[in-house]
């Protein structure tokens, strides 16, 4: 039996030498009383685990004497939702022992039970060759007795299984190739399931049904044999089917699952054969996923993003580590990988993408990890390089940032030589590097007056294309504050004029108006203090990605005081994050407002 906490996992054995230690490894069901004791079926019969001594006790017979005055060998226990005890004993029958009264309620049989379950005012005792007993829950008056299953499925198993749904539907199945019978308790009718084509009112995906629960919005989730998981919405009248998919590492583990169940949050745990546990919560799907499918059948290929640019063509232009440049078209779905052929020039200049930009005019711009600056107009891709012997060319091939101006003149950013500006008209470089606070640039931005925000490994510097002067700055310009790490990530400017300025150690806010800096860090309430891009959103809250996650940022305003206020929303991977730890600068915006 393994124990999870959230963080790891202990595990419980069967144990030769400890009389205290589970009786078999094989557990067939757990079950948590109102103590907070663990009764746990195994293949040699029930024990009970208390979690403050941390042991196991497998004396069933005394612990039922001593606890409800029950002189009998359970065959079958069952806790209800009120935390009251059903115990069957093969050829006596069963007893109910109800834990606020301390009443016992004798309810005698002697057909064989496979399985109880209690809804409302009544139980529903499921016997083994297919016979339901409704009863009362507060007397041993029998309400109505249902036969239906013994002509329509004449085998004795104890391996019958009963859930009951909110609406006192009935879900009887039997573990083995035999389908499922639903009882619409409203209308008081059967209804047989199975993955036949005659199936109504729905189909199943396998015959072999191994387990059934209901989720939070009353979906009817059923675990099956070779066929995923079946959701059946009782509402709609549909049925969908949940599979494993190779190629994505958040689909189902595996298509035979033994065992599902919905916690108090509203999390389903789906328990796999040979592939582990899989679970699934609403919030997982707070975001989207591209998984690049149509290329993991390409030798090699990885699809470790390192850029993202949209464009106005509603293309999503991706930049990969190692793996080329990949376009998708989001009204389509069309998608290409763009790689690079040592015997093709009009190839891609290489495969590790570091930037890219989209110009107005419809060509793109890719920036490349020592491979130069590419340009590409959907046919071609034309190349610049550095040239050691030619001043009108690219100072270095590392080209880490591009951006476009209002005039559409690109500004490149390079990994230890500088800035420079390039007419694509007139073909013209012009390079920059001593008035900068480090030729290593790591982010570029426009402001909304058009200034150059230039971050570097050492600071920012500003530059204002009206009086073509730089300034570089390392806090707030009265130099009462610094940044809190001059190694910049990423710069922006939000639609408020403050610069959000990404650093190795925490996120800095400079209000250029007041001259105020404010630092955020993991002590305020952000995902790490690593932060590796930041972007702002359509309704003018921030997001910034981290080494741990992702925060997005929403800005408030004091009613007197008018100061910036910030509340903080992490998301990780139970949010449906791929993982925690991002890429610098791997974030975009399309134009519809989606990041």
């Amino acid at each position: 039996m393994n124990r999870f906490d959230g963080c790891n996992f202990k595990v419980f054995r069967h144990n030769d030498n400890n009389a205290h230690s589970l009786p078999d490894d094989f557990i067939e069901n757990i079950q948590e009383d109102a103590e907070g004791n663990l009764w746990v079926e195994t293949a040699s019969g029930y024990a009970v685990y208390d979690p403050i001594k941390g042991n196991f006790n497998c004396q069933l017979a005394t612990i039922l004497k001593q606890k409800f005055g029950i002189d009998r060998q359970p065959a079958l226990i069952y806790i209800d939702p009120d935390k009251n005890f059903w115990i069957y004993t093969t050829g006596v029958g069963t007893v109910q022992y109800q834990i606020k009264t301390g009443k016992l309620i004798d309810y005698p049989q002697t057909k064989r039970i496979a399985d109880i379950r209690a809804f409302g005012s009544e139980a529903t005792l499921l016997f083994t060759d297919g016979t339901l007993q409704r009863v009362d829950r507060n007397s041993s008056k029998v309400i109505a007795t249902d036969t239906q299953l013994t002509t329509q499925q004449p085998l004795i198993s104890e391996k019958y299984s009963l859930f009951i749904d909110h609406k006192g539907n009935h879900w009887v199945y039997t573990k083995s190739a035999t389908g499922l019978w639903y009882y619409n308790h409203k209308a008081q009718t059967w209804s047989w399931l199975s993955n036949s084509t005659s199936s109504h009112p729905y189909r199943l995906s396998s015959n072999v049904i191994l387990s059934v629960t209901e989720d939070r919005n009353k979906n009817i989730w059923i675990a099956t044999d070779h066929g995923g998981i079946d959701i059946i919405d009782k509402e709609t009248g549909l049925l969908t089917n949940l599979q494993n998919n190779p190629l994505d590492e958040r689909s189902l583990a595996n298509n035979s699952s033994n065992c599902i169940y919905c916690d108090g949050q509203g999390i389903l745990w789906i328990g796999t054969y040979k592939k582990g546990v899989s679970y699934y919560s609403e919030s997982i799907f707070k975001f989207g996923v591209e998984h690049l499918t149509q290329f993991k059948h390409i030798k090699n290929f990885d699809g470790d993003v390192t850029f993202l640019k949209s464009d106005s063509q509603n293309r999503l232009w991706i930049g990969t580590n190692g793996s080329g440049l990949i376009s998708i078209n989001r009204t389509t779905g069309e998608q290409k990988l763009y790689e690079h052929q040592p015997n093709n020039p009009a190839s891609l200049a290489g495969n590790v993408i570091v930037s890219i930009c989209a110009a107005r005019d419809g060509r793109v711009w890719i920036g490349t990890y020592l491979g130069g600056m590419d340009c590409f107009d959907g046919r071609q891709f034309i190349h610049y390089r550095h040239q050691p012997d030619n001043a009108n060319s690219l100072v270095s091939n590392d080209v880490w940032s591009i951006q476009e101006d209002k005039n559409g003149l690109l500004w490149i950013g390079t990994l230890g030589a500088g800035l420079q500006s390039f007419d694509p008209q007139t073909q013209k470089f012009t390079t920059y590097t001593t008035q900068l606070s480090s030729p290593f640039v790591s982010a570029l931005a426009f402001g909304k007056d058009g200034t150059l925000l230039i971050g570097t490994a050492y600071g920012l510097t500003l530059y204002d294309p009206k009086t073509k002067q730089f300034e570089s700055i390392f806090g707030n310009r009265r130099k009462t504050a610094t940044f809190s790490n001059l190694n910049i990530n990423q710069v922006m400017e939000d639609s408020r004029g403050l610069l959000w300025i990404a650093t190795r150690d925490g996120l800095n806010i400079l209000n250029l108006k007041n001259d105020q800096l404010t630092v955020l860090r993991k002590a305020d309430g952000l995902a790490d203090d690593i932060i590796c891009s930041v972007i702002e959103d359509n309704d003018k809250n921030i997001w910034a990605t981290t080494l741990n996650g992702v925060t997005n940022i929403v800005i408030g305003t004091h009613p007197r005081t008018g100061e910036y206020q910030f509340t903080y929303y992490n998301y990780d991977e139970t949010d449906g994050l791929q993982s925690r730890e991002f890429n610098m600068r791997s974030t975009t915006k399309t134009p519809q407002g989606k990041s």
